[in-house]
């Protein structure tokens, strides 16, 4: 658990923001973008980009993010094809 409190508080702001809101709050996407002010496309790049920080913080760690992020594989693909690159 501290590994993906870790990686969660190592996002930046408005990732972490969106994925509290939407994982935490159980917001729906339309409902995020409404309250931050940005497009539902915004929304959607930052639920991929952080479930890719989180999912890569658990393999770093030799824990497997996959259920808790809902398919790390998925993820990782979203995120790619978002133009989210590998943070190193």
């Amino acid at each position: 658990m501290r590994v993906g409190l870790t990686a969660i508080n190592a996002m930046p702001d408005m990732t972490r923001r969106v994925l509290i809101m939407r994982r935490l709050d159980g917001l729906s996407i339309k409902e995020i973008a409404y309250r931050l002010n940005m497009t539902v496309k915004g929304v959607d790049y930052h639920i991929a980009r952080g479930a890719f920080l989180f999912n890569q913080a658990m393999v770093e760690s030799g824990l497997e993010g996959v259920e808790a992020m809902g398919g790390g594989g998925v993820a990782l693909n979203a995120a790619r094809r978002k133009g989210v690159r590998d943070v190193d």
